[in-house]
């Protein structure tokens, strides 16, 4: 087992958990799935981001992005200050309840900072070997959150919805428009239908890994490019977008880190919501990294 498991191993069962009362902390904004309907709160967006006191990754749910008032909204790869607690609504123990009205964007790392962005990754205790180790300690300590570099990218695929799929979307919409929430005042945005399904299958760096795992890609960034790719009407959308999606899933020419969580309703089953791909580090870069 390695070293940075076994830090995982070690905090996830206590230092989260125990937060029962609000908190002001401070993390790195990492990725956001696509936003989802909820009668509770309106509207769902799982963010993923690395608590900067633990260096762990922690689970921002629920959090209407969409609905943040302008000063309190933040980006990828962006640092905040908040005001959180457990959420005791979720027995995940890395999910954390925000006080939305009180976050505080704070720097954004840029792009071209790789080094830092790398940095908060790389170096977490959230790193797992692999997907097998992190079902093992989901069984152990519900852990619920990793880091995972595949071994292979096997294949990548865009699955345009199916108009049942469609349909099933539209009557949720419906029954959700109709009805008041219970934590907002605002009226409720309508959520664009994601038409595509964009799909990752992989293998991870562990003999227990026998068969290719095949998850489904929830980053809002993909979704969202190709939902304006929809609205033009682009007859090459799916094209453009598997062309994006081999770029970079291409581990020749980039390292790519997997963000993994389970799901509220399913507990034990770990999916892909987000990844960061960047273009591979010269050697002495890397050197410098761990320095």
């Amino acid at each position: 087992m390695s070293e940075a498991t076994t830090g995982l191993i070690k905090r996830t069962p206590n230092s989260l958990a125990d937060l029962d009362t609000w908190r002001i902390a401070e993390i790195l904004i990492l990725g956001m799935t696509y936003p989802a309907y909820s009668n509770k709160y309106t509207e769902l967006v799982c963010t993923g981001a690395i608590d900067e006191e633990t260096k762990r990754l922690v689970r921002i749910h629920p959090l209407p992005k969409r609905y943040l008032d302008e000063e309190n909204d933040f980006r990828t790869f962006q640092r905040a200050r908040v005001r959180w607690q457990h959420n005791r609504h979720d027995p995940r123990p890395e999910s954390m309840r925000v006080d939305f009205r009180t976050v505080e964007p704070l720097d954004v790392i840029a792009a071209k900072e790789q080094t830092r962005r790398r940095s908060y990754v790389e170096t977490s205790p959230s790193m797992a070997a692999s997907v097998e180790e992190l079902q093992d300690l989901n069984r152990r300590f519900k852990t619920s959150l990793g880091i995972v570099v595949p071994k292979e990218i096997v294949d990548v695929k865009v699955r345009r919805r199916t108009e049942e799929e469609r349909q099933e979307w539209l009557a949720t919409e419906s029954t959700f428009l109709s009805q008041k929430t219970l934590e907002f005042v605002r009226p409720p945005k309508r959520i664009a239908f994601p038409e595509a399904e964009f799909i990752v299958w992989f293998r991870c760096n562990d003999s227990r890994c026998t068969e290719p795992h095949r998850m489904s890609l929830k980053s809002w960034p993909i979704h969202e490019g190709y939902r304006k790719m929809v609205e033009k009407g682009d007859p090459d959308r799916d094209g453009k977008a598997l062309a994006q999606m081999e770029a970079e899933f291409d581990l020749a020419k980039r390292d790519v880190f997997l963000f993994l969580g389970t799901f509220h309703n399913h507990q034990t089953t770990f999916g892909l919501m987000d990844a960061y791909r960047p273009k591979k580090m010269k050697a002495e870069a890397q050197m410098d990294l761990f320095k």
